[in-house]
């Protein structure tokens, strides 16, 4: 099996998923595709294949070994498969999924692509211990610990997140924020005025 290769990496979305290709000496590999993958001339494609119950076989594509190895990680939960693993982690970067993951926040998880809130509280169950083992030895930037209290927290996701902001954008800016004593209003306020700057 290929574990990586390094060529000409393109990728491009269809139905709601990426795909992508990467081209080596003359030989073209396509794979279903992590969002984040870099793309352009002499690039690195770090490789996950599976053989499905039906006897199909495909291969899923990553641009950096961290990125493959919490997909092997995220499909290990039973009921989570390569499609589910993808629409999570296509959703926010690897080291805010994992910060999300640690932080206990399955609002952030469920708002990929079908997770249910249940899907994701079952995944923060199942991994949060494999994931902190994981993180620490991969060199995966772990956000620090929002000062916010979990239900404030948990209302200011929603209502930034319906204001159209990004899962990303929200958690940097809670990140940013000293919300010791702050009311769920104060820190919605606080972190429009931090992503209005940025």
């Amino acid at each position: 099996m290929i574990d990586a290769a390094r060529g000409e990496v393109e990728l491009r979305a269809r139905n709601q998923k990426w795909q992508g290709t990467v081209w080596v000496g003359g030989v073209r590999y396509a794979f279903d595709a992590h969002n984040q993958t870099a793309t352009g001339d002499d690039k690195f494609v770090y490789f996950h294949h599976r053989l499905s119950k039906e006897g199909e076989f495909a291969s899923y594509g990553f641009g950096t070994e961290q990125a493959r190895d919490l997909f092997r990680i995220l499909i290990a939960v039973s009921g989570v498969g390569p499609a589910t693993a993808l629409a999570l982690m296509n959703q926010l970067p690897v080291d805010q999924l994992v910060t999300a993951i640690l932080q206990n926040q399955p609002t952030v998880l469920a708002k990929a692509k079908g997770i249910s809130a249940k899907t994701a509280g079952k995944i923060i169950l199942d991994v949060k211990k494999r994931i902190q083992d994981w993180a620490s030895s991969a060199e995966i930037t772990i956000e620090g610990e929002s000062s916010l209290a979990a239900e404030i927290q948990e209302e200011v996701l929603a209502t930034l997140g319906a204001l159209g902001y990004s899962q990303s954008e929200i958690q940097t800016a809670i990140s940013a924020g000293d919300f010791a004593e702050a009311s769920a209003e104060d820190a919605i306020a606080d972190c429009i005025r931090y992503l209005s700057i940025f």
